[in-house]
């Protein structure tokens, strides 16, 4: 699907000026990745809208995109760009059902508590268990770092 296409990184980079908080349904993937192709993701401020929302707390089972989208009356064709986008921006826009809150205002929420990115250097593959155990995400790569967002509050994310 992407065969032939590029993207403009001027393009980006004058729309990313203006962006004050990215929003993704599982933001850590999407944002290592998007780090690495621009730097300047780097910069911005990220929410996530699987993990910064309490979907079990609001009455829907899983924080997956297709069953939060079908919980809230969206059919949810599923790992296509245009198509996560749509099903992340229609449950963000619907009243959650358990507070009745939008499910924008809850993310907005959480968005907006202090957040510290902790890096267990250079860890062991041997350690990854008991790092995932203590809340964090393996990312193996050239840092061989990982990651965990704590937000204020004390609980781990």
């Amino acid at each position: 699907m992407v065969a032939d296409h590029s993207i403009d990184n001027r393009a980006v980079d004058d729309l990313l000026r203006r962006v004050v908080l990215v929003i993704a349904h599982n933001a850590d993937f999407d944002r290592r990745f998007l780090e690495r192709r621009l730097p300047v993701f780097a910069t911005k401020h990220w929410a996530c809208s699987r993990f910064n929302i309490d979907w079990k707390a609001e009455g829907i089972r899983s924080s997956a995109l297709e069953f939060v989208a079908y919980s809230l009356g969206f059919f949810h064709d599923g790992h296509r760009a245009a198509s996560d986008c749509r099903a992340t921006l229609h449950a963000l826009a619907q009243p959650l059902p358990g507070t009745g809150r939008l499910a924008l205002q809850a993310l907005l929420e959480q968005a907006r508590l202090r957040t510290w990115r902790l890096w267990a250097r250079d860890a062991a593959i041997e350690k990854k268990d008991v790092l995932k155990a203590r809340g964090y995400t393996w990312s193996p790569g050239e840092v061989r770092a990982t990651e965990v967002l704590v937000p204020r509050r004390g609980r781990r994310r």
